[in-house]
């Protein structure tokens, strides 16, 4: 399988690969339309370009040239100097002139692009909005599996859901090419789907059909869409792929649709959907104990649960496995398993080396899954390689730029690694696409604070605090700077109202141990370090990271050393 794409991650890079000034370069992408792509689509957002791309792109230029200065033999002349001049970069000043179609200035859209949007329920009966999101969703999935193919996440694709947005606007956000929308109906046994490709430069109609089957054959219908996306988009398969994305799930329909109401119902952001998707999962499985997916399904549900502190780890934690083991056994290549397989391994088990092996595989196996990406970002924080963290955080964002979780993740690397301010313009971006972002609000606090910034760093950090975060996150962080602006009764008044909330509701040890140290209680903070050990804390994996600015009195102690040697956490 084709490993992760080269990336170019900035003007810098892009000029030197060219071999020319980053000027010339960004004038190449106004008038030329020179393949540069920018994390949230907008103008003055960070850049980044993939060499393959510009390869290309310098190879219809030459072309281009060649067609312009005549035929015959002249033509193989003019090709061959075309290549000569492509190498020496003088190519690129003496087009004249742009071909094809037109692209709007500070486009980012890839060739072979296409975001399919949540389909419309038109169901007279009862809801079928789970059946009408879970085609969608499929569709992503099959087509996500196919490299050549740039296909945005789901969370960016919902994001239009019930948005009356221009599609053109949709293709600049999303930066794609095409467009897949559609709709379903569902009549007792009798299923309609209307589908339509069309061009996000033009809003132009591409390709349209429909299709009148029973709902059994919901199946089929998701293939022949996602198979005739491919065809439209003059993706070649490579031999057999095409067997692998038509391969069945299961072969009850009914079990399928347990399935999809199960994702539908963990895609909510709600305390109790690990365990309501749980209940559809088992369902599911109940008819049909051999399908992989659904077991699959239900070890993300434990997965979450334990990450959220719905569930203590060492109960569900030891669940999702179980799952893990048996969807795997059922199909070793499922991305969604080895992926999960990989999040257990590093967050449970703290298996490093079985982690990289299975976030590997699930990338080799589905190279456009944000998901992984971004979890894997995550990985590699915690194994001290913030350059390749902060290029995989890039990555899961350019895959899906409108879910505010990975600018998040893409925070969280750049604080940890000193990049504070380039935290803070990730941040500017994320409060476009999440104004109530409980985790950027967080994050931001603790960037200001690492610069010393500490009134900014409280102003950010109270905001967060009736925000949906990870509970215990900023009243820890306000502890230490409480404590580093010299109020410290006021960061002890905080510490003991922070213990009292870990009596009644879920916070991690590891928060109680940061805001120990913090005030100076040090055996206190080692204590509740020892405790999140027991606990199996998903948040030990990056204790060793934040201790060095949220509580370098505990990480110069040689308990801490100690500690983060015996987990094996690098220093």
């Amino acid at each position: 399988m084709p490993e992760p794409r080269e990336f170019l991650s900035s003007w810098k890079e892009i000029s030197a690969y060219l071999k020319r000034t980053t000027r010339t370069c960004q004038r190449l992408e106004i008038e030329m339309g020179l393949p540069v792509h920018r994390l949230d689509g907008s103008p003055k957002a960070r850049v980044f370009a993939y060499p393959d791309e510009i390869d290309a792109w310098l190879a219809d230029k030459a072309r281009e040239r060649t067609r312009e200065r005549g035929g015959g033999r002249r033509i193989l002349y003019y090709a061959a100097a075309a290549l000569i001049v492509i190498a020496a970069g003088l190519v690129l000043v003496k087009v004249a002139g742009r071909r094809g179609p037109a692209r709007e200035p500070g486009s980012t859209a890839d060739a072979r692009s296409v975001a399919v949007l949540p389909f419309v329920d038109l169901s007279p009966g009862p809801a079928s909005e789970p059946v009408a999101d879970g085609l969608a969703d499929s569709i992503i999935n099959t087509l996500g599996r196919v490299p050549e193919l740039r296909v945005p996440g789901r969370t960016s694709s919902f994001w239009f859901k019930g948005r009356n947005v221009d599609i053109r606007e949709i293709g600049r956000k999303l930066s794609v090419r095409t467009i897949l929308e559609g709709s379903i109906q569902v009549v007792g046994e009798d299923l309609r789907v209307a589908v339509q490709l069309v061009s996000a430069e033009d809003g132009f109609k591409i390709w349209a059909k429909r299709y009148d089957r029973k709902t059994r054959d919901i199946l089929d219908v998701e293939d022949e869409i996602a198979m005739s996306v491919l065809e439209q988009l003059k993706v070649r398969l490579l031999a057999g792929q095409e067997k692998l994305l038509r391969k069945r799930p299961t072969e009850d329909t009914e079990a399928y649709g347990l399935y999809l109401k199960g994702r539908y119902v963990l895609g909510r952001p709600a305390p109790d959907a690990p365990q309501r998707a749980l209940e559809f999962f088992g369902a599911a499985l109940e008819r049909d104990p051999g399908f992989a997916l659904a077991h699959s399904g239900a070890a993300w549900a434990y997965v979450n649960m334990a990450n959220q502190l719905a569930a203590p780890p060492l109960e569900v934690f030891p669940k999702a496995k179980a799952a893990l083991e048996r969807a795997m056994a059922l199909d070793p290549g499922l991305p969604e398993a080895c992926a999960l397989d990989a999040a257990v391994k590093f967050w449970f088990d703290w298996d490093w080396k079985g982690a990289e092996r299975s976030f590997r595989r699930a990338l080799e196996i589905k190279p456009g899954d944000s998901l992984t990406r971004g979890w894997y970002s995550w990985f590699l924080v915690s194994r001290r390689r913030f350059a390749e963290a902060r290029t995989e955080a890039d990555r899961a964002i350019a895959l899906d730029p409108l879910m505010p979780l990975f600018y998040a993740h893409s925070m969280s690397v750049r604080v940890i690694s000193g990049r504070c301010e380039e935290a803070l313009a990730e941040f500017a971006r994320a409060l476009r696409i999440e104004p109530n972002f409980g985790y950027g609000y967080v994050w931001a606090g603790n960037a200001y604070m690492r610069m010393g910034r500490l009134d900014e760093a409280r102003k950010m950090l109270e905001k967060s605090l009736p925000l949906p975060r990870s509970p215990g996150s900023a009243e820890a962080a306000l502890v230490a700077c409480y404590a580093r602006k010299g109020d410290r009764q006021g960061a002890e008044k905080l510490l003991e109202r922070l213990l009292e909330d870990y009596k009644k509701g879920p916070i991690s040890p590891v928060y109680l141990a940061w805001a120990c140290a913090a005030v100076g209680r040090l055996d206190e903070g080692f204590e509740w370090l020892a405790t999140a050990e027991r606990y199996r804390d998903s948040q030990i994996p990056f204790i060793h990271v934040y201790a060095e600015y949220l509580a370098p009195e505990a990480a110069r102690d040689p308990r801490f050393a100690a500690f983060a040697d015996r987990l094996g956490l690098p220093r």
